[in-house]
């Protein structure tokens, strides 16, 4: 009889211990949630991304970093969570900052500074060009209890959310015409007042503080019309602040081919000229090279390169004249 007793309290012991451990598993794992991504705003798929998943109620962040860029999952406990989504994760980059992760209302990206070259004088601090960044977020998410006790396959995720990550870095291309421009010999050019960070929860440019050089060049000569064509050149930025708005400065010096080396610099308020178009800005120049033109040096006349002579290289031209440039 004892016996028997004892075999039925084990049985019972064991029955109790099925029925509440699935229970135990779902509390200390959570609710588990699929995250989907759709990388397309970028040039390429990236080869990692962050969740980070913040309460509400002030607790830590329950965060994600992973290589599996289109589908992952996470665990999370009762109460309601305000989700980012972004590519690779912050020390993947070289050239992007991070800061406030701490909290869902502060965290931002912000510029890295460039060592200062004091050939480029001005008082401005530049900011180096920033990496391609895509980032999405979803405010209040909730996890109730009902849903955890339901939850029928622990590991498994019960919800599926969908991220598909827009560009916030622009990419700024700038062409500048100009008339006379076979005596074009180099170019150099600065852009400042533009945003220098990104604000996540409020999806806001801010700090009018990011100066960018521009110091890649490409020129094209007119096909028919060898005294015309332009150059252009092509920056990441973080575009316009959306507060605070301040003029943008285009600080444009062009090196021609006299004896001399003249330059002819002059700034342009370009507000009116940048055009938006989703991840893409356009700022488009005409200039006209003041005359009378000045005598060219026998080196540069007998330059055979199809962009005639022409270069980007940066310092020397300490003792160069100085003249205006006229806007055609």
């Amino acid at each position: 009889m004892m016996s028997r007793l004892i075999i039925i309290c084990m049985t019972l012991t064991l029955l109790i211990g099925c029925e509440r451990r699935p229970l135990a598993y779902k509390q200390k794992f959570g609710y588990v949630i699929g995250i989907r991504s759709d990388w397309s705003s970028l040039d390429t798929k990236p080869l990692g991304k962050s969740v980070m998943c913040y309460p509400r109620d002030g607790g830590a962040p329950t965060v994600v970093q992973t290589n599996s860029v289109d589908y992952t999952t996470v665990a999370l406990h009762t109460g309601v969570y305000d989700i980012v989504v972004f590519n690779q994760i912050p020390s993947d980059f070289g050239r992007l900052n991070f800061r406030g992760l701490e909290a869902y209302k502060i965290m931002e990206i912000y510029g890295v500074s460039m060592v200062k070259n004091e050939s480029w004088g001005a008082d401005l601090s530049y900011t180096e060009e920033p990496n391609l960044f895509a980032v999405e977020t979803l405010e209040g998410f909730e996890v109730t209890k009902e849903m955890i006790m339901s939850e029928s396959k622990p590991r498994l995720a019960s919800t599926e959310l969908h991220f598909a990550p827009p560009k916030v870095i622009y990419t700024l291309y700038t062409k500048i015409e100009i008339q006379n421009i076979q005596y074009l010999h180099s170019v150099r050019a600065t852009i400042s007042n533009m945003a220098g960070s990104y604000r996540f929860h409020d999806y806001q440019r801010i700090n009018n503080n990011a100066a960018h050089r521009m110091e890649q060049w490409k020129l094209v000569l007119d096909e028919n019309d060898k005294t015309k064509g332009y150059i252009m050149s092509t920056i990441n930025t973080f575009g316009i602040s959306d507060k605070e708005i301040k003029a943008k400065i285009l600080n444009l010096s062009i090196q021609l081919k006299d004896k001399d080396r003249t330059v002819v610099s002059e700034a342009f308020s370009v507000d009116t000229l940048i055009k938006e178009n989703e991840s893409q800005m356009t700022l488009t120049l005409n200039l006209k090279l003041s005359e009378p033109l000045p005598d060219i040096d026998d080196d540069d006349d007998d330059d055979d390169d199809d962009d005639g002579g022409f270069n980007a290289e940066i310092g020397g031209w300490e003792d160069d004249i100085n003249q205006d440039i006229d806007i055609k």
